[in-house]
């Protein structure tokens, strides 16, 4: 199975794409349909997409207070008393703020948000985990149907850099996009996942913005993830939402006290 990150962009600015090598293609949102499609027919795939692939905790029914607005996934990272707080330069907005859903809901089906949506079995893409809260690497590997799995690479190189850099990031910023000083930032938070990160392939010194960025962080996640490494956690479940996230320490633990308490 292949790995295939995408950092999606409904606009005129495309979305980028990558997969390995030191490409990364711009793919303009009415041909995204046609670039997955072909995709599928190379063979099985694991998609890293880079936007919210879930929304109300029960589609068929979704008649609980928030659900067309906030995933309890989206409210942990917001809160500080699980100590996973995204600081300032990493955003986990509500799923409902996040423009690029529009693509997601044309090309992939997904996020469903009501009973009139087509069945999980229908789409494109495999959504995982399952409905059971299954899929991990080691069955993954042996499916022959392309899946899905949603990323977040601001808080995934976040995640990683933190435990190096501390709570307050590289001279005390983590705003890797949208300024004028982020490049460095973003060059240095490259480095630091590199060294890290060693997947067993060359992979590009240097990036040229930060949908490369986000892309790669993605692809990165999917190949780690697919071979089985323990240091990668695909963390929630469909009702609450999911990401493939690195395993940093107290992560999980606190997720799972956080969604026993009732996700508040």
């Amino acid at each position: 199975m292949r790995v295939v990150a995408i950092d999606p962009a409904p606009g005129s600015k495309g979305s980028t794409m990558y997969s390995g090598g030191d490409d990364f293609p711009q793919i303009a949102g009415e041909k995204m349909r046609r670039v997955l499609d072909g995709e599928r027919k190379r063979g099985p795939v694991l998609l890293c997409w880079d936007a919210p692939l879930t929304g109300p905790r029960d589609p068929e029914n979704a008649d609980r207070p928030g659900d067309f607005i906030q995933r309890r996934l989206d409210k942990f990272f917001v809160q500080q008393k699980w100590g996973f707080r995204t600081p300032p330069g990493i955003a986990v907005l509500p799923y409902a703020s996040c423009w690029h859903w529009t693509i997601s809901r044309s090309v992939l089906g997904l996020p469903r948000v009501g009973r009139y949506d087509a069945d999980f079995d229908s789409l494109p893409f495999r959504l995982l985990p399952d409905e059971n809260g299954e899929g991990g690497s080691a069955e993954l590997a042996r499916m022959d149907r392309s899946c899905i799995v949603e990323i977040h690479p601001a808080v995934a190189a976040w995640l990683w850099c933190k435990e190096e850099w501390g709570d307050s990031g590289h001279d005390g910023a983590w705003r890797y996009k949208g300024r004028k000083k982020v490049p460095k930032l973003r060059c240095e938070m490259w480095k630091v996942i590199r060294r890290k990160c060693k997947i067993g392939e060359s992979l590009p010194q240097t990036l040229a913005n930060d949908d490369q960025f986000d892309a790669i962080i993605g692809y990165i996640l999917g190949v780690k993830w697919l071979r089985g490494d323990d240091d990668v956690v695909l963390l929630g479940d469909r009702e609450n939402g999911s990401m493939l996230l690195p395993r940093t320490k107290g992560l999980c633990e606190a997720w799972e006290e956080f969604r026993d308490a009732g996700g508040a």
